[in-house]
């Protein structure tokens, strides 16, 4: 399922705290209503929450090819504020394993990335909200790779990324293609790129959880770079040392 938070469980029933503005279509379709069930169970926690979600995946893995271009319709659709939404349409395609939706993936990985909109980032920033709907797109192409040379070819290309944190995302998953693939990046990337080889995926149960407000500091180093650490950044740091 999607982690992302906006859901909440109350007594182990399935209940979805929806936000001011939830995600909605004004078609009556059966395949748009699929669609957005899906997105909005996505997140569900609670007893029930995995069943019920996995039976919304399993309409559209029944009609995949006409769910991949309506999805992408549908996150063409949303104005650019829609983060949350964009991203769950994203986490769709990470779902359905389709390697029709390669082309769409690449589009929104290679989209230019809309300058910073919050005054403060400390709490909240749109450039990570951005570089979180690409990542997950890399995770998508990541997904078909194993069967499909497009879908090789797209983490090449963006292993080589001017943002480090889409550019990590790119090599991690182009390392999961098997023994070989390190060896082709030390070719393809540049040699002070080749650290990030090293830079490893961390297992969910292996990250510290956060409890209540209290930020926990990461005690990983060979962390993956925070979604705002660009290629600027990273010159100003390599120049720093």
């Amino acid at each position: 399922m999607g982690d992302r938070p906006t859901i909440e469980d109350d007594d182990d029933e399935l209940e979805i705290e929806r936000d001011s503005q939830p995600f909605e279509t004004d078609s009556e379709a059966p395949l748009d209503k699929a669609i957005v069930e899906a997105v909005h169970t996505m997140g569900a926690v609670g007893a029930e929450a995995e069943e019920e979600y996995q039976r919304t995946l399993d309409g559209l893995y029944r009609n995949k090819e006409e769910v991949v271009a309506r999805v992408a319709e549908l996150y063409d659709q949303l104005p650019e504020e829609r983060y949350i939404e964009r991203w769950s349409l994203i986490q769709l395609l990470v779902e359905l394993e389709d390697k029709r939706a390669l082309d769409f993936l690449d589009e929104v990985i290679s989209s230019e990335i809309p300058e910073e909109k919050s005054e403060g980032t400390h709490h909240f920033t749109t450039v990570g909200e951005e570089i979180m709907i690409r990542t997950t797109a890399i995770e998508a192409v990541t997904r078909v790779a194993p069967k499909s040379d497009r879908a090789v070819k797209i983490l090449e290309k963006h292993a080589r990324d001017n943002n480090r944190s889409i550019q990590v995302a790119a090599i991690q998953g182009y390392l999961e293609l098997g023994d070989q693939a390190e060896t082709t990046l030390q070719r393809l990337l540049p040699e002070k790129d080749h650290s990030l080889l090293d830079i490893r995926k961390a297992d969910v149960e292996d990250v510290p959880q956060a409890q209540g407000h209290l930020d926990l500091a990461p005690e990983e180093t060979d962390a993956v770079p925070p979604p705002d650490y660009d290629e600027e950044t990273r010159d100003e740091d390599e120049h720093s040392h």
